[in-house]
Parts: structure tokens; sequence; C-alpha cells
């Protein structure tokens, strides 16, 4: 999807060209038609322009459409929709031979990510365009970018495997690489089940990660109260290494913006933080001196996470003393919620363990003591292992 992006830009860039060279001799309803059919024949995406192109000399190169739509490779709905679509680049540069955009601005964007129930994106290269990869990424490293921005965009995500509708809506984007060895430098905001979210990122070689190679990355992203700070490599694939911070003193946001419902979360379990040295592959997750905090309790020690059909989880904590007091008064009152009308013995309603199918796991515990409000242990050693729904 990031390659197929960057392509259509360079795309659009020729696009420019083509239309302002012929903006004496064609109608601007004509031009839309010329210049739909160019960059699908280029992309290998049907595109389509409603309205007339308005192209421009002064002061760049450009050229301003009305709506717009980019099908995807599967499905009705189209990838990318919106209500305009603008793009300038620096006359002079192109007669050097550089690519200089200096705008590009989509209005009212639309994207809308489907994954059939075979696995298959919507956002998938292919087709006509997939010949053109190699060039596109040859391309991308002379291609500059002076000021990118998205006005009130949304996005869909529609998984039939995993049953999954996202939306996120409110997208605002400001992004800029005034030279081709120039960092990326974004911002962007947008609202989801009535959250905030917004992030700073800095890419500092684009044109690496376009090649496959890796680039450094920095993220700043709060969602209310909720931060997450990442600094290190990544690279196109998906890969990451680098150090990572989260403090999350209102989960429940984070909940509510991906969708789901805001399940509480005891006050003594809060701030919710996490730090350490994190590496992401396709296969694994892996934390290599993490420090985590729930409440006033805190933990040391790594954690990997294998994927799979069923993660497997693997941790070793290390901890001084540790309060779990809170727990005793919260049981006390769900066993009397729940004890029987005649005030005796254990309640006989059913446990529900289906969450134990979620995950394999083997996670060990060292404590110095723990506090659980009604008993107090001295020099702990626990052990939790889940295999096959078991514990």
């Amino acid at each position: 999807m990031f390659r197929f992006v960057v392509r259509l830009l360079a795309v659009l860039v020729v696009l420019v060209i083509v239309l302002v060279g012929g903006i004496f001799l064609i109608s601007g309803e004509r031009l839309a038609k010329i210049a739909g059919d160019r960059i699908t024949s280029m992309s290998g995406r049907e595109v389509t322009l409603s309205g007339s192109l308005s192209p421009q000399l002064f002061p760049n190169l450009g050229v301003r459409t009305g709506g717009f739509e980019i099908a995807g490779t599967s499905g009705d709905a189209p990838l990318i929709s919106g209500e305009a679509l603008s793009v300038g680049v620096d006359l002079w540069a192109l007669v050097s031979g550089r690519i200089d955009v200096q705008e590009v601005t989509l209005v009212g964007p639309g994207v809308t990510l489907i994954k059939d129930a075979d696995g298959r994106g919507n956002w998938a290269t292919g087709g006509a365009g997939a010949a053109s990869d190699a060039s596109g990424e040859s391309s991308a490293r002379d291609i500059s970018l002076a000021e990118l921005s998205v006005q009130n965009g949304t996005l869909r995500y529609l998984d039939a495997v995993a049953g999954t509708d996202l939306s996120l809506q409110n997208i605002d984007v400001s992004a800029s690489m005034p030279t081709a060895q120039s960092p990326l430098i974004a911002s962007l905001s947008l609202q989801s089940g009535g959250q905030t979210a917004t992030a700073d990122i800095e890419v500092a070689g684009l044109s690496d990660l376009l090649a496959g190679e890796t680039s450094g990355v920095s993220l700043d992203a709060r969602v209310g109260k909720n931060s997450l700070v990442f600094a290190g490599d990544a690279a196109a694939d998906g890969r990451l290494n680098g150090e990572f911070a989260a403090v999350l003193p209102t989960p429940g946001a984070l909940m509510a913006l991906s969708g789901g419902a805001q399940t509480p979360v005891p006050a003594a379990f809060l701030p919710l933080e996490a730090s350490g040295s994190l590496a992401v592959s396709s296969a694994r997750i892996d934390i290599a001196g993490g420090a985590y905090r729930f409440g006033e309790n805190r933990l040391q020690g790594p954690v990997s996470v294998t994927l799979g059909d069923v993660p497997f989880v693997a941790a070793a904590f290390n901890a001084n003393a540790l309060d779990l007091s809170f727990l005793a008064a919260e049981e006390g009152s769900a066993t009397e919620d729940a004890a029987p009308a005649d005030g005796t013995g254990w309640s006989r309603d059913p446990i529900d363990a289906s969450g134990l199918s979620l995950l394999d796991a083997d996670v060990q515990i060292e404590a110095s003591s723990i506090d659980f409000g009604t008993t107090q242990l001295k020099d702990v050693s626990l052990s939790l292992t889940i295999e096959h729904a078991r514990a």
C-alpha cells in the first residue's frame, strides 16, 4: 500500500506535465478523461476523475481536479475517493531531471481497506502497475515533497476473517520532505469512538525504506492522557527495532478508539506503564530490558510473543514487594454478589475460561513479597503455563 501511494505520486507528476502541455488545446472535461485513462494505465488501478481539471502554470506547474476515485483490486468500494485533489511541481526542477513536488492536497479523501474471507486485501499491488515497481522505487529517490495536506479524511477497515469493522474520521495530515535526502516530517490527528488521537512522525530516510532498506524513525502518539513514544529503525516489511515507552493512565480511551467497549480498569491498576527495547518482525515481538508498572507495583524482565494462529507468550518477571491487597476487597464484593440466595457455600455460577484459548503462555514471576490483603507471602516464585486452553 505504501509503495503504491508513492508510485501514484510519481504518476501524478507525469500527469501534470502531460495535462499542462495541452492546457490551451483541450477542454477541462476532456483533460479529466485523458488523465483518468493515463493514471489507470500507469498505476494498474481503475481511476475516475469527475468534473473538469484546472491546470496552472504559476507559481508552480500543477493541476487541480474535482472528485476522484481509485479502485481497489477487489470488491465494489473504491480504495481511495475524495472531493478534490491538487498537485503542483517545480518547473525548473523538472527541466533539471528532478521531481520537486511543491504541493499535494487531498480534500475529503476516503480510504476503504477490505480484507476478504481468503485474506486478500483490496490494496495489494498487482496488475498493470506491478511491472513498474522497480522504476517506481528508483525514481522515488529523486522525489521531494514540500507540502502534503490531507483535509477531513476518513478511513474504514473491514476484515472478513477477524470480523473487524473500524472507522476513523476527521483525519488531518500535514507532511513535508523538502529534498530527497531530507527526513519526512509528518503530523496527523483523527477521531474514532469519541476519542481524538494525534501523532508526530519522523522518517530519516524515506527513499531507503522504499528501496527495501532500513531507516531511522520516531513516533510520538497520544490519545487523551495516554502516550506512546518510539525511536529506532524501521523497514518497509514492517520490522521495527528501537526503544519505546508507553504511559496509559486511561486505557479505556484506547479501547474506544479501536472500536471496542471501554472495559473498566480498577483504579488500583492505574497507571499502566511499559518501556524497553522493542524488536518486531512478522514472526515475533520481543521486549528486552522491559520495565512495567501497574498502579504502585513495578516489575522488570523480558517478554517475547511468537505470532501464529495461537500466539505463545513467554515472560520472566522480577519484582520487589507487590501489593495486591486491593484484590481482596474486590473478591469479597464479587463473592457476595454471586453467592447462593441462602447465603451458604460457593457460587454455583459456571466459570468462563474461554479466554484461555486465545494464547499459550509460560510466565514466571519472582518477588521478594506479595501482599494479597488477607495473606502475605515472602520470597515468592510463581509459574503460569497455558497450553491448549488449559492452565
